[in-house]
């Protein structure tokens, strides 16, 4: 280690051998010197340095940071923002597109806090984000980051960042909830009840985006996964995932379509060694149910179906009735519903029957087959 006036430099055996000086600055003289400031052997060539305005410099790229905590305008001076929402969620509005026209500019924005505050990143004017009709960006996780380039236009388009989806946001949501271009995978627990989740609209988000979302548990009801405004799923309006574990990726074409890139299941994967239900009485089946043994010994009764039209097209239910009593067992469907066109379909002594929806969205449950 050598001293010079107002400067420290600082070598080792790995630096000499790399031929590299290291070479901090003490207190930045009169002379303006940064803090800090990383030379190659010839002395001159300046690989790395921190100035004195907090701004950085890496091998010819100059990035100014800046640190903030409430609503803020990004600039074109603004290269790297720090974004801290321990005190609270807030809002930076990018500068515009054309901020450097006819040169495109760049922005990157790390959210560095640990909180759930999250930290919007939204256009400025009519700008674009991503080459799409997306208007903010939400970062909600630390270290979520957002790193963009502009066309020196009108348009903002994403390096790496929270649209490279990279598997770290991972959320659990346990009731109703609309999901944000920061999702990644989503865990449905339905233990409490019944739920919706709303994608995100499919022109919102870039073409290829995917959303994941797996039920874990459906114990108080199915998980329905919704479109926004007028976007289809695959023609449909909903996706239903009635079973544990039942899942599916959304993938959007960035217009007003998602598509089901992943098979649901609807039936327990140990579908093999699936428990049966046992009723004697009036029964409404629910979303765990996959057979239904019926025993009218005591008397006949109906068991109603659920809703046709919000279960998934691959849901199969099974009836039995294992009894010789002389008494019919009525499966009904949902009201204004069918059963193969019929009103309902009377199960007698040992028979049985095996349905599923027709479709996603349909009226009419289609028998698979009969005994």
């Amino acid at each position: 280690m050598s001293s010079t006036s107002g400067q420290v430099v600082v070598k080792n055996s790995a630096d000499l051998e790399a031929g590299i000086d290291i070479i901090e600055g003490v207190g930045a003289p009169a002379g303006g010197i940064p803090p800090f400031r990383l030379f190659a052997n010839d002395g001159r060539t300046l690989l790395f340095q921190i100035g004195v305005l907090g701004s950085v410099n890496a091998a010819g790229f100059s990035a100014a940071v800046k640190t903030v905590t409430t609503t803020y305008a990004a600039t074109g001076a603004d290269n790297l923002i720090l974004a801290d929402a321990t005190a609270g969620a807030f809002t930076i509005t990018l500068p515009p597109a054309s901020v450097s026209a006819p040169y495109g500019s760049n922005i990157k924005v790390i959210k560095v806090d640990s909180t759930a505050n999250a930290v919007t990143v939204a256009r400025h004017g009519s700008d674009h984000i991503n080459g799409s009709t997306l208007t903010s960006v939400y970062l909600s996780s630390q270290y979520a980051s957002l790193d963009l380039t502009s066309d020196g236009i009108s348009i903002w388009h994403s390096l790496p960042g929270v649209f490279a989806q990279n598997g770290a946001n991972l959320n659990t949501v346990i009731t109703t909830y609309t999901a944000t271009i920061d999702d990644y995978i989503l865990l449905a627990d339905a233990t409490g009840g019944g739920f919706t989740i709303t994608l995100p609209a499919a022109s919102g988000v870039s073409a290829g985006w995917k959303l994941h979302v797996e039920a874990i548990s459906v114990s108080g009801g199915s998980v329905t996964v919704s479109r926004a405004g007028s976007d289809t799923i695959e023609g449909a309006t909903t996706k239903v995932l009635s079973a544990q574990y039942a899942s599916a990726d959304f993938i959007s074409d960035g217009v007003s379509t998602w598509y089901i890139g992943a098979p649901t299941s609807s039936v327990p994967t140990s579908a093999l060694v699936v428990p049966a239900t046992s009723v004697s009485t009036t029964y409404l089946v629910g979303a765990n149910d996959c057979i239904v043994t019926c025993d009218a010994t005591g008397g006949a009764f109906t068991v109603t179906l659920p809703d046709c039209s919000v279960q998934s097209a691959g849901r199969i239910l099974v009836f039995a009735h294992f009894t010789n009593s002389g008494n019919n067992v009525t499966i009904a469907p949902h009201a204004g519903q069918f059963i193969q066109g019929a009103a309902n379909y009377t199960l007698s002594g040992h028979t049985g029957i095996m349905i599923c929806p027709a479709d996603a969205g349909a009226t009419n449950w289609t028998i698979i087959s009969t005994h």
